[in-house]
């Protein structure tokens, strides 16, 4: 449990103080009014304690997602649903200037983790080049996970399958990473999520270089 008023700010309930089950439910419709339920999230954020309207939060796929039946001359074949991870990272392809390429990759998630790590199994989707606009290059890829989000047919090893497939999830290097989610890279004049500590103002100069004259 969580307490705004306390200064570590949660409560350890053990299992014998427990008294009985009750189901609480996150209502977003305002005409609801039977039973328990939730109306406002007590999250912190940068040392604070917030509260906002419960239907601000986000919502699980499994709560808006409709996933929608083949036709019906397809409903009685295998359906076969496919989790896809991208990787984003860049790297540099000459020695003496660094011009950085994007590299994209496609794995597939259905795999065990020591079959996917294995580099046959990463296939390569492009690359961005240097100055290249990822939105651009992502694109047309997009809106074809979007036709597969909705299911086609495939003839898998001589058997016909109704193939769905969707991203899952979108790994990236730290820069890349922060690129994708529209932020500020840690080289920035205030590159922090958390503070407006400008980079030359957070460690003396003569630290920066620390670790070259130990090594």
């Amino acid at each position: 449990m969580v307490d705004q008023y306390l200064k570590e700010g949660s409560i350890i309930a053990n299992t014998y103080e427990i008294i009985r089950k009750v189901n609480i439910m996150i209502i977003r419709e305002t005409n609801t009014t039977d039973g328990i339920f939730i109306k406002e999230i007590l999250y912190k954020s940068n040392g604070y304690w917030k509260m906002r309207n419960v239907t601000l939060d986000y919502k699980h796929p499994g709560e808006y997602f409709v996933l929608s039946l083949p036709l019906l001359q397809y409903r009685n074949l295998r359906v076969l649903k496919i989790f896809i991870d991208i990787y984003y990272d860049d790297f540099g392809i000459y020695r003496n200037v660094y011009h950085s390429l994007g590299g994209v990759y496609v794995q597939l998630g259905n795999m065990p983790f020591d079959i996917r790590k294995l580099v046959r199994n990463h296939f390569v989707l492009g690359f961005v080049p240097f100055g290249g606009c990822f939105e651009d290059f992502i694109r047309p890829f997009i809106k074809d996970m979007k036709r597969l989000e909705k299911g086609t047919l495939m003839n898998i090893q001589g058997i016909d399958c109704w193939i769905i497939a969707s991203l899952g999830c979108v790994t990236a290097d730290l820069p890349q990473g922060n690129d994708l989610a529209g932020v500020k890279r840690h080289g920035a004049i205030r590159g922090c999520r958390t503070c407006l500590v400008t980079n030359f103002a957070e460690t003396p100069n003569f630290k920066k270089y620390f670790y070259d004259t130990v090594m």
